[in-house]
């Protein structure tokens, strides 16, 4: 069935679903179930930007009627500010990190503390990014908020996360934001909706599919970690979240005024009962009569649940919730202003028919400075066919997750995508959704009783993921593309597949024999990796996209290439637009791993590429690769007109692996390139040569050249000998 989109799609919906299954479209596919994309690949970096006004915009202002839109500015100091407090504070965050993940041995009093003080690191952290970009931005600001409100803009908001305002504003304002050329952008305020199946059930299996199990027994089950839920509020007196710390807000905005509005806008009351839900998810734990039933992170140390969805009255042609983009960007900041977390749940979307939608280009800005695990549904728009996930899960820095049904058991064998789960990849080509997670039946929290209720959607597959990142934050594993490579590197899947990402999560894998390596690339440099494997071999890279000083969108090409010992190819990923690359191959002995920035040039004013990469050994470390230094003596430097006399030069390799393909040469006539074949690591190559002094008196300058390649890349080392004839 194919739908009929607009290049700005105002409804967005929470991706919980209601109603009967539908068949889904695919993609043509290869052999393995591979969606073929084309992935093209260009020297330059991709440098991405919409247009200014949107077209949605422009037809809504015939109207008259006041528009709620975001106004994103150019200037965006941000990540220069975060990068500085980063680098200032980057002892204190080792160390506080490092106590948590020691927590185990601390016992209850010690593990408190530890989370305690990692949290007062980051919020410290968060404070200094604050004060810095508020002290570059709040004049600015201040005078862009009085030119909207005397344009008769209301209910004007400034944000520091993001250099944007939020405001109503009449129709004749958007001449004035056109030509305002501080302005990089203007968007209409999204509005979501969301619909849901409840039942009265008993226990699921989802949780155990996972393969938690092995992370729970080793005591790691999401303890002292916070995690943010962007829905529709909570109820904070069920049962499963009996004894835990829960921080609730309301950020209800505009939808209030509605005719509509069913809610209570001053109260964090989960009136709907999709964010109750989804927060069991998360980090319930179950007691008394309910406690078979645990989240998928049961010992989270704080949900913070933010509302930011409305309940509403489903009659005389109301729908019934709804919830506005803006709200969600208020809350995102008052979490930033107010809490220490960095994983961050939203289980909501909108269809779109672009590639790089506006509010996920705004996802991935806050995700990349702030240092955020991001979790979007992807959405249930399957029966669409392909490029149907929605807006949030479209961003590059985010995890899409796509809804994994179970049948209720804990075989894999029967395991499917549910059929409303929306399909990739994006009208572009990227490929998202990223992963899946259990989303069918999903036992969890009512709203309304101290029952457990099933709902259905990608709405309840994301904050499985979210769960699970929780889990990871406790062992130690932060960073944000850290998480999404590891998550990726050990599904029982290879390659990516449009209804399903790169597969279904499997902790277990991920428990197992891995190494997390982070790293980074200078343009057009390369960072080396090795170490042995013995049997079949996966690694994922993945980074991020980001935003730069004045709002461009900066993407980077990096590449991912396997060798063995003898510096033979093995397996390579070389997409053009995506952002994780994975190989997989089977392989004995020594492996050789090379991530390899194809742009030539860096956007955005940034200097190198941060990457994180995840390999299926153990062991593995950066290596330095060949690393050739010549050297040339001779008896005398000095020596008369005719005479003969030996250079002997010696070509080393002092790296710590071997090169191939050496070649030396002398810068005399007649002196012919020699094949040297292997340099083995410590090995000198040694060559005396017999030469004849010029007739001419004078200065000469004899250059001894080696060159030796390792995983592609060839390395030169020159020598040169001064010789002085009389």
């Amino acid at each position: 069935m194919n739908r009929t989109k607009h290049n700005v799609t105002l409804a967005m919906v929470f991706y919980c679903l209601a109603g009967t299954e539908v068949p889904a479209q695919t993609l043509e596919k290869t052999d393995d179930g591979a969606v073929k994309a084309d992935d093209g690949k260009q020297r330059d970096p991709l440098v991405m930007a919409g247009p200014k006004i949107s077209r949605r915009l422009v037809e809504a202002s015939a109207s008259g009627e006041p528009m709620p839109v975001v106004v994103i500015y150019r200037q965006q100091p941000q990540r220069e500010a975060a990068e500085r407090v980063e680098n200032a504070m980057a002892l204190y965050h080792h160390v506080a990190e490092g106590d948590v993940q020691r927590s185990a041995v601390l016992g209850e009093k010690g593990a408190r503390q530890a989370s305690e003080r990692l949290a007062r690191v980051r919020r410290e952290g968060r404070a200094l990014i604050r004060r810095a970009v508020r002290q570059q931005l709040d004049g600015f600001q201040m005078l862009k908020a009085a030119r909207l409100q005397g344009t008769g803009a209301r209910n004007v908001r400034r944000y520091w996360m993001h250099n944007m305002i939020t405001a109503d504003i009449p129709a004749q304002t958007l001449a004035e934001l056109e030509a305002d050329p501080d302005v990089a952008a203007v968007f209409p305020d999204p509005v979501l909706r969301l619909a849901a199946d409840f039942r009265n059930d008993a226990i699921d299996v989802n949780t155990g599919v996972l393969g938690v199990a092995s992370w729970w027994n080793a005591g790691i089950r999401g303890a002292g970690q916070p995690v943010v839920v962007l829905d529709t509020g909570i109820n904070v007196s069920h049962p499963v979240f009996a004894g835990k710390e829960i921080v609730a807000r309301s950020f209800l905005g505009s939808v209030r005024n509605s005719r509509c509005f069913a809610d209570d806008a001053t109260s964090p009351e989960d009136r709907q009962g999709h964010g109750t839900h989804v927060a069991g998810i998360i980090a319930g734990a179950g007691e008394s009569v309910l406690r078979a039933f645990q989240g998928t992170a049961p010992e989270v140390g704080q949900i913070i649940s933010l509302k930011v969805g409305a309940a509403l009255s489903g009659t005389g042609g109301c729908p019934t919730n709804s919830i506005s983009g803006t709200d969600v960007i208020r809350a995102i900041q008052w979490a930033l202003d107010n809490t220490s977390a960095r994983i961050f749940n939203m289980s909501f979307g909108a269809e779109v028919s672009q590639d790089d939608p506006a509010f996920a280009q705004l996802i991935d800005e806050i995700a990349d400075v702030h240092g955020l695990t991001i979790v979007a549904a992807a959405g249930n728009e399957g029966a669409g066919g392909a490029s149907t996930v929605g807006d949030t899960g479209l961003s590059f820095n985010g995890i899409s997750v796509a809804n994994w049904d179970t049948r209720g058991t804990f075989s894999k064998s029967d395991d499917r995508v549910h059929p409303s789960s929306s399909l990739g990849p994006s009208i572009g080509g990227r490929f998202k959704p990223d992963l899946a997670a259990p989303g069918t039946s999903i036992v969890s929290a009512s709203n309304v009783s101290d029952r457990l209720v099933r709902m259905t959607g990608t709405s309840m597959a994301a904050p499985k993921v979210a769960g699970v990142a929780a889990m990871l934050h406790q062992a130690g594993i932060t960073d944000p593309a850290a998480v999404k490579a590891l998550l990726i590197n050990t599904t029982d899947q290879v390659g990516w597949k449009a209804d399903r990402g790169w597969g279904l999560i499997n902790l277990e894998r991920a428990q197992s024999p891995n190494t997390l390596l982070r790293g980074e690339v200078a343009p057009g440099g390369y960072a080396l990796f090795r170490g042995r494997n013995a049997g079949q071999f996966y690694a994922t890279l993945t980074w991020n996209r980001h935003g730069t000083l004045n709002r461009g969108f900066a993407f980077h090409d990096l590449d991912l290439v396997v060798y063995d010992a003898e510096g033979i190819p093995l397996s390579a990923s070389e997409s053009g637009r995506q952002n994780v690359e994975q190989v997989a191959v089977r392989t004995e002995g020594d492996v050789l791993v090379k991530v390899k920035a194809f742009n030539e040039t860096f956007a955005g004013g940034i200097t190198r590429e941060r990457f994180a990469l995840a390999v299926s050994a153990a062991d593995f470390t950066p290596a330095l690769g060949a690393v050739p230094s010549a050297r040339c003596t001779a008896d005398a430097n000095t020596v008369s007109r005719g005479a003969s006399f030996v250079l002997t030069c010696v070509l080393t390799n002092q790296g710590d692996t071997a090169g191939t393909g050496t070649q030396i040469s002398l810068n005399l006539s007649g002196a012919a390139p020699e094949n040297a074949g292997t340099l083995g690591v410590g090995q000198q190559l040694e060559r005396r040569y017999r030469i004849t002094a010029p007739g001419t008196p004078g200065t000469y300058t004899i250059q001894f050249t080696g060159s030796t390649t390792t995983a592609g890349e060839t390395v030169t080392a020159q020598s040169a000998f001064v010789l002085t004839v009389r």
